[in-house]
């Protein structure tokens, strides 16, 4: 179960606020949706729940966060820095949970995912695919470490 309690975050330079005073849970098969004008807070609010280090020297926040016995699998916006010129079978080998999945496991993944298994071990770097391939990609890494709760920061961006 995911909980967010009284959780505020504001800008570190210049103090805007950027979330005040919210709370909400989320368990078993409900779904969330953020739903806001750019500048808002939205991705910072994920980035609270998932990689709250991330946000260090840029906002402050208080309030609190659990998701105690989840496994979360977080999608951000962009690919991390390095990957678009890397080829992409080194980006595949480098994920760690993509290593622990059979073959049999990453085809059915691929398949949910409607893309061809052979995408992993393209010679082509990162960067020269089209937008849905890498968010499918990236997809398809998270997916691999099974997560429990599935964060997606604005995965319709880029699809084809």
């Amino acid at each position: 179960m995911l909980q967010v309690q009284h959780f505020s975050l504001e800008h570190e330079r210049d103090l805007r606020p950027l979330i005040r005073d919210l709370s909400f849970s989320l368990s078993g098969e409900e779904r969330l949706a953020l739903i806001g004008e750019e500048g808002n807070g939205k991705s910072a609010l994920l980035k609270a729940i998932c990689d709250p280090a991330s946000l260090e020297g840029w906002a402050r926040r208080t309030g609190r966060i659990s998701h105690e016995g989840e496994r979360l699998g977080y999608l951000a916006q962009e690919a991390p820095a390095g990957w678009d010129a890397m080829p992409v079978y080194a980006v595949t080998m480098a994920q760690e949970a993509f290593a622990q999945r059979t073959p049999a496991e990453i085809d059915d993944l691929c398949r949910s995912l409607r893309m061809a298994p052979e995408l992993c071990w393209r010679e082509t770097a990162f960067g020269a695919l089209s937008g849905g391939e890498r968010v499918r990609l990236r997809l398809l890494y998270c997916l691999c470490a099974l997560p429990t709760l599935l964060v997606l920061d604005e995965p319709g961006n880029d699809l084809d």
